[in-house]
């Protein structure tokens, strides 16, 4: 799956040589009540089907929210949805509290064969007027693509997009595993290790008559993980191998892991 993709052959200045500029995708959000019924409206039929869709602009992309199938002529190549019963769908909309502008999902599937966009998809993606349409293709081994074309205010596809599935939050199922972690999970206790100076006057990390690790060492003994900055704890990724050998004594000690208080 792809989150950014070049959609044009990179162009020359003068002076600054070739220019690439990737575009972050977005990502297509399905719910997971839209992805089960998406598959099952594939799975049930023979033929190809096709359908529309309501989708929502959402950090990061797009969701479906909702998922219509109308009244179509179908073989194994191909489907003809009835402009009669759209129509009607489109009057009843409002009423039924559907906003007509969300309309811009038309997926469609492929029935056993490989998800890609034909010539005839090419078309119909086409003739919809709409500034921005949403498009997916899937088949019975539940493989999926989708593709973004934008219309104004240039024209623009962005293919083979991100497809993420949204579960539904279960907060009695996160309780019940957070008491049962609570009851049979512990965190394991990790020895305190200081700066100290030895009777060279060398300032050493470790503990008075035990293992001693200088500078950078420390890190792979295991007792580094964070360090305790008046208080402010600050992951070793943040600091250089030159920041861990010159760092001052008087006011830092390490910790373990998630460790924290004082001396």
């Amino acid at each position: 799956m792809i989150t950014t993709r070049m959609t044009s052959k990179p162009t020359q200045k003068k002076g600054v040589g070739w220019m690439r500029t990737p575009t972050a995708s977005p990502t297509v959000y399905l719910p997971l009540e839209i992805k089960q019924q998406l598959d099952t409206y594939i799975k049930m039929s023979p033929l190809e089907i096709s359908g529309l869709g309501e989708v929502e602009p959402c950090p990061g992309g797009v969701k479906v929210t909702r998922l219509h199938l109308f009244k179509q002529v179908c073989n194994s190549v191909g489907t003809v949805l009835s402009s009669e019963d759209i129509a009607t769908f489109l009057c009843d909309a409002v009423s039924r509290g559907i906003d007509p502008s969300n309309l811009r999902l038309w997926w469609h599937s492929h029935v056993d064969f490989g998800v890609f966009w034909s010539s005839t998809d090419n078309e119909t993606i086409q003739r919809f007027q709409a500034d921005w349409m949403l498009s997916i293709v899937g088949n019975t081994h539940k493989e999926y693509r989708a593709r973004l074309d934008l219309v104004k205010p240039l024209e623009l596809t962005l293919d083979n997009l991100n497809i993420e599935v949204i579960f539904p939050e279960n907060a009695e199922l996160e309780k019940a595993l957070q008491e049962e972690i609570d009851k049979k999970v512990t965190r394991a206790v990790v020895p305190q290790r200081k700066w100290y100076q030895d009777e060279t006057g060398t300032w050493r990390l470790g503990a008075v008559g035990g293992p001693v690790y200088i500078g950078p060492r420390a890190l792979l003994a295991g007792y580094s993980e964070e360090y305790l900055y008046d208080d402010d704890i600050v992951d070793v990724t943040d600091l250089s191998l030159s920041d861990l050998q010159h760092l001052d004594p008087e006011d830092k000690c390490v910790k373990g892991k998630r460790g924290r208080g004082k001396n």
